[in-house]
């Protein structure tokens, strides 16, 4: 049986190992939640930069734009997702940097710590800690997307919006990271919080993996029909 006609069982194993590896590191390196919302803010940026090399392997490889009526070329597909990319990146950014300067007024005014002293400690430890969720989301572009031949089938308006729906789960996790920390400081700051917070957005994430093989699915069939 071709790989791409199996289950999708690596990634999803990827998917579970990191977020548990994230956890060894929040307890080893005892993060704070603000710590543990800045990881999900850097995992979002991994998201897009992933979305959008998609498209554009895509456009090399296969024809996200192909349809009845106009046909693109190799050059024309691959000039037509750069512009893409560009335009959808200054949403994706806006989006991005706004979610930041959210979670560090959000906290700072919940802590009273010094907002540059908290944009600092979303370095270090934070960043290497996000680092574990690039790795997943380049173990999920390898298996799924180049080895499991989704780019044969992926469209292009399901590629470019893909980089907002995928960040739900983070900005989920963000919210209610916020909202504890407002309303149950006490508990907000357990390891146990950050536990349920770790499996609320494992779940959430989960839901989306799947949500996007059958986004690509879906476009296969239409492909098919078309």
């Amino acid at each position: 049986m071709p790989l791409r006609e199996k289950p999708y069982f690596l990634s999803v194993l990827t998917l579970l190992v990191v977020n548990a590896a994230f956890l060894v590191v929040f307890v080893v390196y005892d993060l704070t939640l603000f710590q543990v919302a800045a990881v999900y803010w850097w995992e979002c940026l991994w998201i897009g930069i992933f979305c959008a090399l998609k498209l554009l392997v895509a456009s090399i490889i296969a024809d996200p734009y192909e349809n009845r009526w106009v046909h693109f070329t190799a050059g024309g597909r691959v000039l037509a997702s750069l512009l893409a990319i560009i335009f959808v990146s200054a949403e994706f950014l806006g989006l991005f940097f706004i979610l930041g300067m959210v979670i560090t007024f959000a906290f700072h005014g919940l802590t009273g710590i010094d907002q540059v002293e908290l944009i600092g400690s979303a370095l270090g430890p934070v960043l290497g800690s996000s680092v574990l969720f690039l790795i997943g989301h380049g173990v999920s572009f390898v298996v799924n997307f180049l080895l499991g031949g989704e780019y044969r089938n992926a469209r292009a308006s399901t590629l470019l919006a893909l980089p907002f729906k995928r960040c739900m789960a983070l900005i989920a996790a963000v919210v209610v990271a916020f909202v504890a920390a407002w309303l149950l400081p006490g508990f907000a700051n357990t390891t146990g919080f950050v536990i349920l917070l770790i499996a609320f957005k494992l779940a959430w994430d989960y839901a989306l993996h799947l949500r996007e093989r059958s986004a690509f699915a879906h476009d296969r069939r239409a492909g098919d029909n078309g």
